[in-house]
């Protein structure tokens, strides 16, 4: 950080280095974790009392650091973080970073010193016994040790591992599917990548690619941008499709069914036999279906032998003649 006045350098000084830290720390602003941490902001002019006039205000912006991968952790100590709450935090002989519970049995957080905004992170995890834990992220401390902002859950099996939640807010933005919880290996080492950019956070566990996927709310404008695109391309991937990015058929198919279970509207007929040989996104919600019922097919979209003795078997149950096939009275029947 460099400060001219009338063309001359006044002073110079690197921020959210351990000296900058121990500076602040020491003054009035000991008790205002955040204060001097933002890398963007407003610019502001300031006036106490008596009249000061501005003039010829040029700014260039400089180009940022990119690409440039940083250790968070050095594996020695816990320089460049900073504990809040109780909780013992501390590096054990192995290396690795290691956080007990604090006597009054309360949260506790070790928080990064520097900011951070869009990034992609890796790191390893385990946990010993069941707990709460989590990767916050995009966040800010309240004190005395109260976090807000966005958090990866980092939890036991069957309790979203992966998944986004914004404390002190929304609650649950996004939880990862079912299936998906048996990738937790737990008592083991296991690894999560959380990438952040824009509007856009996902989620790796154990390499397995998009564990979660959460868009902040798309703006309804009725402008097809990428934003949206982004948003069907992840929708396709959940369900199985064509990543193009594209609304057709199938598709729409799939999210207007999608759409009109959650609100508890009829799903019209799509006006085709749906038959041994199909496939597409008409075929994955009827095995969707089937499966919300007890079968246990793999919804793939296509109509193979499982999926046709699984439509007799429905068939059977409701009166209908159970030929294997989805036609308009078995449709209605299920849909």
């Amino acid at each position: 950080m460099e400060h001219w006045l009338n063309g001359r350098k006044i002073l110079e000084f690197e921020a959210w280095t351990d000296d900058w830290f121990a500076r602040k720390n020491s003054g009035k602003w000991e008790t205002a974790p955040e204060y001097g941490l933002a890398h963007r902001g407003v610019l502001c002019l300031q006036d106490h009392g008596y009249p000061a006039s501005f003039r010829n205000l040029k700014i260039k912006e400089l180009p940022r650091k990119a690409g440039r991968e940083v250790e968070l952790f050095n594996g020695k100590d816990l320089t460049g973080w900073e504990a809040y709450g109780t909780e013992k935090w501390y590096v054990d002989k192995d290396g690795n970073m290691v956080c007990e519970s604090g006597p009054d049995k309360e949260y506790g957080y070790l928080a990064t010193r520097e900011y951070y905004n869009d990034f992609d992170l890796t790191l390893e995890f385990k946990q010993l016994a069941n707990g709460n834990s989590g990767v916050f992220f995009r966040s800010f401390v309240e004190p005395p040790v109260k976090v807000h902002g966005w958090q990866c859950e980092v939890a036991p099996k069957g309790f979203d591992t992966a998944g986004i939640y914004e404390s002190y807010g929304r609650g649950w933005l996004v939880q990862i599917p079912d299936e998906k919880e048996d990738i937790l290996r737990e008592g083991e080492w296991n690894t999560l990548r959380l990438k952040v950019q824009g509007d856009r956070v996902q989620t790796w566990l154990n390499g397995v690619r998009d564990a979660c996927t959460w868009y902040d709310a798309l703006k309804a404008d009725g402008k097809f941008g990428a934003s949206t695109q982004r948003a069907v391309q992840e929708f396709q991937l959940k369900n199985k499709m064509n990543m193009d990015g594209k609304v057709g058929q199938n598709t729409w198919n799939v999210l207007y069914t999608r759409y009109t279970a959650k609100h508890g509207l009829k799903v019209p007929y799509p006006g085709i036999v749906l038959h041994t040989g199909s496939s597409g996104g008409t075929v994955r919600l009827v095995q969707q279906k089937l499966n919300s019922l007890g079968e246990r097919l793999n919804d793939d979209g296509k109509y193979g032998a499982a999926t046709a003795a699984a439509v007799q078997r429905f068939q059977r149950r409701n009166g209908l003649p159970a030929d294997g096939s989805v036609g308009y009275a078995t449709w209605e029947k299920m849909f």
